[in-house]
């Protein structure tokens, strides 16, 4: 029996997670969305992301989202790489070197501005278990992200998770949500 206080557990149970390689997940994730965001649609989503939770206009943000995820899969893949128990990325770092390349993590960094935003949306209308879900889907991500043979990766990991826990701040600021305290405390170094 789950107590309360760890009803909203933040890294995906551990009885959620499958044998098998994230990689393929997260780029088939990656796929539909397109190589660089517009200008305007870049500048918008970082508004978005950083105005307070009150100011968030669900409208405009549902109309962003819709554009780039909302007729796709790329949530579904990014929750089923999410919760798998590994990651190999298949890099050639020892091979090239310096001049290995790391195309994917531009499209990560869209990718997870844009769940960002859709844990926003779903603090803002009390959804908590679609937030907690898409939370847990975000830690795992940005856990795997950092997972690889070069500085840089673990840096870029690290940057993921820190767009999740601005989410988890407005979680705790907004009126009547579910207290975290335990969940975040269980989040693993």
């Amino acid at each position: 029996l789950q107590t309360p206080d760890l009803a909203f557990q933040l890294p995906p149970p551990q009885r959620d997670i499958h044998d098998g390689n994230a990689a393929p997940d997260y780029l088939y994730a990656e796929m539909p969305i397109p190589r660089n965001f517009s200008g305007s649609d870049d500048d918008r989503l970082s508004d978005m992301l950083h105005m307070p939770l009150a100011k968030l206009s669900t409208k405009d943000a549902d109309a962003l989202l819709h554009r780039y995820v909302r007729d796709n899969d790329s949530f579904q893949f990014l929750h089923d790489g999410a919760h798998l128990d590994h990651v190999n990325w298949q890099l050639e770092v020892r091979r090239q070197g310096m001049n290995a390349l790391l195309p994917w993590l531009a499209k990560h960094r869209d990718l997870t501005k844009l769940l960002a935003l859709s844990i926003r949306i779903d603090i803002k209308n009390h959804r908590w278990a679609d937030a907690r879900d898409k939370l847990q889907t975000g830690f795992a991500f940005a856990r795997h992200v950092s997972v690889g043979d070069t500085l840089f990766q673990n840096l870029v990991g690290r940057a993921r998770a820190r767009m999740m826990t601005d989410c988890g701040e407005d979680w705790v600021a907004e009126p009547g949500s579910p207290n975290l305290f335990w969940p975040v405390t269980d989040l693993p170094h």
